[in-house]
């Protein structure tokens, strides 16, 4: 027991100097906050006290998933199989390293509680069985993250896999109000996760029965169960994965994104992803308003295309980063058009690739084309915003210890500040001037409604292209001089 201690507390402190296990959680939680804040300042419903619950809820599970992901993390630095390979046996040694990442999510009641409260959003609903429920939904995201991280040792594109995890999952266990004709099958699936019960906790209290504390009690059993199976069973071909198998240099930028690197990546990436993350965004605005017209669910696909840009991007240039490419690219040929053409084609096909297949599927299920001359239009203008916004967000970035800090940043504020939610003319007055920092929010105001400045949105992108073109020059200069030093 103290030898788990020991390296569970080894792991925590070396988890606590990566910002990126914190920023998850802020990042994450924050913006969840606000998205719901603006949804709610529209109607007038900021008494709301599910806001900042949801939102910790939502942070709490971000962390979790981000605790899975750190076997990937692990495997990057060459460290996962010695990590495995101890006495203790593989499922302490993994357990070491969940915990530690999962502990991040304690952060996120606090933190949405202190976001809600400086928004002027109902921070009521503090009792005893919050506290409860906040504990044991703390204890069964680890769970659930046992059994994952058994499934994620066996791939190295656990990080891409993590998405499908988080949507699904909270969905299931009844963070959203779903139409009635859904109903059933949250239902089903809250049945299936130890986490049910926590949440209905933390929203819905005064509905928590004691059949419901012994489903949780059961589920956590099997939950278990299950993660020392796949655990146990997995690991020796995960280590003859690692001995033979290992990271092979790609040749070109398109094939080193993790999106085709087989059939299944590519679904995930192109289809399953996209569809989710609209999910969670169309069920998060239907809580505050029950229209839900087809042109605000294009919209959405068109900036989630934005936002798979900027992590296209952001992955390109990290991955040359730590393959010491980007050094020396920037000691070399710093200014080289074909290098930087290359980044900006790849993120450009991954992105125009995703946004066809989504609006194709909206199409067949809606029916409506009436949105379609109007989104082509725009589509070009913000995937060009979209390269510039990744640039200078990888720029900002590099050499950091988090290199995707500011990507992650933008990424999650571009959905929020794009006006997509409700029309930026419904925000509070100092988000809606926030909104005229990024340039999305005119081009999608255009496209929802005809009225917004397209001229404005192109302003905006010029100067943060100026931006973006001077950071780069500070940047080059300064890994020379550390190139120079080392």
């Amino acid at each position: 027991m103290i030898d788990f201690m020991t390296l569970t507390w080894f792991h925590l402190k070396l988890f606590a100097q990566n910002s990126y296990f914190r920023t998850i959680v802020f990042v994450t939680t924050i913006g969840y906050v606000l998205m719901q804040y603006v949804a709610a300042n529209a109607v007038h419903d900021l008494g709301n006290q599910t806001i900042w619950l949801r939102a910790g809820i939502i942070g709490t599970w971000a962390a979790g998933t981000s605790a899975a992901g750190v076997i990937p993390y692990q495997r990057a630095q060459g460290t996962l199989a010695y990590i495995l390979d101890t006495t203790k046996g593989e499922a302490i040694s993994l357990a070491t390293l969940i915990i530690p990442a999962a502990c991040f999510g304690l952060l996120a009641f606090p933190v949405a509680w202190l976001t809600s409260l400086v928004l002027g959003v109902s921070t009521t609903g503090i009792t005893w069985i919050l506290g409860l429920g906040v504990i044991t939904l703390w204890l069964s995201v680890i769970l659930l993250d046992f059994v994952v991280a058994g499934l994620f040792v066996l791939t190295p594109n656990a990080m891409l896999y993590e998405s499908l995890l988080l949507i699904p999952i909270l969905i299931g266990a009844g963070i959203y109000t779903v139409p009635q004709r859904y109903q059933m099958v949250v239902e089903v699936l809250g049945l299936f996760l130890p986490m049910a019960t926590p949440v209905k906790m933390i929203l819905q209290p005064n509905l928590v029965t004691g059949i419901d504390v012994l489903q949780m009690l059961i589920l956590s059993v099997v939950w278990l169960i299950m993660a020392h199976f796949f655990v146990e069973n997995f690991f020796t071909a995960t280590t003859c994965y690692w001995r033979y198998g290992g990271d092979l240099m790609l040749k070109i930028d398109l094939l080193s994104l993790p999106y085709f690197r087989n059939w299944r990546t590519f679904v995930v990436s192109f289809v399953i992803t996209p569809v989710l993350e609209i999910l969670m965004i169309g069920l998060l605005r239907a809580q505050f308003s029950s229209i839900a017209a087809i042109k605000s669910v294009v919209a959405i696909s068109l900036m989630t295309a934005v936002g798979t840009l900027l992590g296209s991007l952001s992955a390109l240039f990290v991955n040359d980063q730590v393959r010491g490419v980007a050094l020396e690219m920037a000691v070399v040929s710093p200014y080289s058009i074909k290098y930087w053409t290359s980044k900006f084609t790849a993120a450009l096909i991954v992105a125009l690739g995703q946004v066809i297949i989504t609006l194709f599927l909206v199409t067949i299920l809606t029916r409506d084309t009436s949105w379609i001359s109007r989104a082509a239009l725009v589509l070009p203008l913000l995937l060009i915003y979209g390269e510039i916004i990744a640039f200078v967000a990888i720029i900002i970035s590099w050499q950091h210890d988090d290199p995707y800090l500011t990507a992650n940043i933008l990424g999650t504020v571009i959905i929020l500040l794009s006006g997509v939610i409700v029309p930026v003319s419904l925000y509070p007055k100092w988000l809606a001037f926030l909104t005229q920092c990024l340039p999305f929010s005119q081009t999608m105001q255009w496209f929802l409604t005809g009225s917004g400045s397209l001229f404005l949105d192109s302003i905006v992108a010029g100067i943060w292209l100026l931006l973006g073109i001077s950071m780069y020059h500070y940047q080059i200069k300064r890994v020379k001089r550390h190139a120079m030093i080392q």
